[in-house]
């Protein structure tokens, strides 16, 4: 067990910084909620506040990646169609009827790739995650349970009965919390399978627990059901010790589920989707989903190719004429691979599955020389992915799942050198501390 993280850069608070703005609610909303209300609902202008934010720690990110001298060419080069996504992300306005809002969408994701980008020039790679993740978790999970517990204005919301409670805590919606403590719980068993945790870890986590089990009229049954598949994924990959291993893991796992829906549809005359969905007390069209999914696919079908444009599918009046059918007025597809069709078409989605098959590549080949960050991708990648089925948050600017898949779905350019290295802008590090293991990333900044 160690209770002292491995040291990193005071660089890494840039990233920190982004990704504790992306599990969270806007600084407007700490500023002042009713100022927040208004700007959240001009989609046109967008948040002036939280813009003025992420650009500056985009300047911020730039100059300490110009400083270190990170080899730009060498990242486009590994990451060839995570860039060919962004670029495409970025000319989708000359399509989109609202451009200006595709500009500032872009713009605003940039800043993802840029942060992961941070990571990447951190001499340390594994630590710096480690100490990305755990300081995440130690600051928004606490404040979380004070809010709900005694600052409920803030961390709980109510409908107009006052009897449904939903408990946000630092974010604006159950699902959003979900996904925040959902990330902070299967890092600290992480940590715990890889000795590397404190006594500290634990309170936190059990907070985590609590606030996933969400209270008694509301909670994020897709949060829970990821969680259960992450542990298991977790302790599964743990156990293997081989690619092979996993292959053979992952192809009997799929002919279990093949003869369960034989079995289901046979004798039971059901599958396995509504036998999941029974087991987790929702009804079949996922609280309205499934309804809205065909309505949504409908519309996108006019623009199958390229999509109505980064971001802008929910404006104007196809967004208008959504919420005559369904009152409670949807701002997303609740799915995140048939919003990401209609914003970016097939063309988007199909970019999206290559990025996905080259990072589970990736984190295979890292397993294979004995990575446990590469289990951690791996994981995270699938999750991410199951997540999308009921939630939306691919190619989504800033939104927390989305900056994770960038930072477990990129390539690191850079080679390792065990003992040439140079130490990088801010390394409070010293070049006889650094440690060599099979995981821990040296490298030349």
């Amino acid at each position: 067990m160690k209770s002292r993280d491995d040291k990193v850069s005071i660089a890494m608070w840039i990233p920190l910084l982004w990704m504790l703005r992306c599990g969270s609610r806007s600084l407007t909303y700490w500023l002042d909620p009713d100022m927040a209300m208004q700007i959240e609902q001009d989609f046109l202008t967008g948040n002036p506040i939280d813009r003025q934010f992420f650009l500056a720690l985009e300047f911020l990110g730039i100059s300490i990646l110009v400083w270190r001298r990170f080899k730009f060419f060498s990242f486009v080069k590994s990451n060839y169609l995570i860039i060919i996504l962004y670029m495409f992300m970025g000319i989708s306005l000359l399509w989109s009827q609202f451009p200006d809002v595709v500009l500032r969408r872009w713009v605003r994701t940039l800043g993802d790739l840029i942060m992961v980008m941070v990571v990447l020039s951190e001499t340390n790679v594994t630590a710096s995650i480690y100490w990305l993740f755990r300081r995440f978790a130690f600051l928004l999970v606490p404040i979380s349970v004070l809010f709900v517990k005694y600052y409920r204005h803030m961390g709980v919301t109510y409908d107009f009965t006052g009897q449904y409670e939903m408990w946000v805590g630092v974010t604006t919606h159950k699902n959003s919390l979900g996904q925040v403590v959902t990330l902070a719980a299967l890092f600290f068993i992480w940590s715990f399978i890889r000795k590397k945790w404190s006594v500290l870890d634990i309170p936190i986590l059990i907070s985590a627990f609590w606030l996933l089990s969400g209270s008694n009229t509301s909670k994020s049954t897709t949060s829970i059901i990821v969680f259960l598949i992450g542990i298991t994924l977790m302790f599964t990959l743990n156990r293997l010790k081989s690619i092979k291993m996993i292959g053979i893991t992952a192809i009997s796992v799929v002919l279990l589920l093949f003869v369960f829906q034989v079995v289901l549809e046979v004798f039971y005359d059901n599958s396995i989707y509504e036998f999941v969905v029974t087991t987790a007390d929702r009804d079949e069209t996922l609280t309205g989903r499934t309804e809205l999914w065909a309505e949504v696919i409908n519309l996108g079908m006019e623009h199958a190719l390229f999509g109505a444009g980064l971001g802008t599918f929910w404006m104007g009046d196809l967004t208008n004429n959504l919420w005559e059918i369904f009152p409670w007025e949807p701002g997303q597809a609740h799915n995140g691979y048939i919003d990401l069709f209609v914003e970016l078409g097939l063309i988007g989605l199909i970019l999206v599955a290559l990025i996905v098959i080259a990072g589970i590549k990736s984190s295979l080949w890292e397993i294979s020389k004995g990575s446990e960050l590469g289990k951690f991708r791996l994981i995270w990648i699938v999750l991410i992915l199951i997540y999308n089925i009921s939630e939306s948050t691919l190619a989504k600017p800033t939104a927390l799942l989305w900056f994770v898949f960038l930072l477990f779905t990129v390539h690191d350019p850079e080679p390792r050198r065990p003992l040439e290295v140079e130490l990088p802008l801010f390394n409070d590090k010293k070049e006889d501390e650094l440690e060599i293991g099979s995981d821990e990333e040296l490298r030349v900044s």
